[in-house]
């Protein structure tokens, strides 16, 4: 939606209210996306995944695996208020960031660790070996 308020603050006769009822009605959002890095390293089979989160807390993590897709949901919540407690600011950051990984990785054994605003998650790969079955082709004998 675009409002073009050049002819309005302008224009003497319009008063202030018709003004601040059209920043009521323009389009606004408290919630912000976080940009953050990331960083994965790679050491004989273990993997170690390192996500920027400064300000969020380990209750506003979320982290989830569903077909081999790793999901991090993150929520930066912050609340103001002036000495006077008159005026409140709210502001809702939200970051989410989805990592394919292997059907090898042992997902029962991830650890998270969020420490100086840096979330850390451990991955190793299963060390069980999946078993190999090898499967007999039998002929049928021809009725003759």
């Amino acid at each position: 939606m675009k409002i073009n308020l050049i002819p309005m603050l302008f224009n003497r006769s319009t008063d202030m209210d018709s003004i601040y009822s059209l920043f009521d009605r323009m389009p606004s959002s408290n919630e912000n996306i976080i940009h953050s890095n990331y960083r994965i390293n790679e050491d004989n089979g273990k993997y170690d995944i390192e996500v920027d989160l400064p300000g969020v807390s380990d209750k506003d993590i979320d982290i989830s695996i569903d077909n081999n897709m790793l999901t991090i949901k993150a929520e930066r919540k912050k609340e103001v208020k002036d000495d006077e407690d008159k005026a409140i600011e709210k502001s809702i950051a939200k970051y989410e960031r989805s990592f394919t990984i292997s059907d090898k990785i042992d997902v029962e054994n991830i650890n998270a660790i969020l420490k100086d605003g840096i979330l850390m998650l451990s991955l190793s790969i299963n060390e069980k070996e999946k078993t190999v079955r090898k499967i007999e082709v039998n002929k049928i004998a021809n009725k003759e």
